[in-house]
């Protein structure tokens, strides 16, 4: 497949995703994280398509998040400290933006942004876990897009989305 111009491919960028997510009881700590994984599509209609054939899709990448749901979990009376303790990437949030003794978010966290307070309207967490483009459509800004793409789609109800910039090398792999 041929790669289209910056222009082109910033219009045939889509995001597909799967869940993954294990039913619990609500008392269980572990049910108050939602697990999302995804891929990056890019989409090629052909100008010589005629009705009836289905365009090319290619993977040009994959995402991973993590949505926890603390507002679920206080109501359940699961305090929040158990909730993040499942996972190794929400402990490092937890343990960095929440007051431990009082479990609410930290002054750390609660910084002037652009000249006003923030107001905290829960405890639902969006944590982008890695981002990866394939080698050969990097350097095009589309991680930027990708990244605005999926906290205006995921974001809804979350007081904070974290993101973590470490660097991640994604590979394609089917079977």
């Amino acid at each position: 497949m041929q790669i289209p111009s910056d222009f082109d491919l910033i219009d045939q960028i889509e995001l597909g995703m799967r869940f993954e997510r294990t039913t619990l009881d609500s008392d269980e700590p572990e049910s108050h994280f939602h697990y999302l994984f995804g891929d990056i599509l890019l989409t090629n209609f052909d100008d010589k398509t005629t009705d009836g054939e289905e365009e090319k899709v290619t993977i040009i990448g994959g995402f991973q998040l993590l949505l926890i749901d603390g507002d679920s979990a206080r109501l359940n009376g699961i305090p929040l400290d158990v909730v993040y303790d499942c996972n190794d990437e929400a402990w490092q949030f937890f343990d960095g933006c929440f007051n431990r003794e009082e479990l609410i978010y930290n002054e750390n966290i609660k910084r002037v942004v652009l000249g006003e307070e923030i107001e905290w309207s829960g405890d639902k967490v969006l944590i982008i876990n890695c981002i990866g483009i394939l080698p050969e459509y990097r350097g095009r800004k589309l991680g930027l897009l990708v990244l605005h793409n999926i906290i205006e789609r995921y974001s809804l109800g979350a007081s904070v989305i974290e993101i973590n910039p470490a660097p991640f090398e994604f590979r394609c792999h089917r079977t």
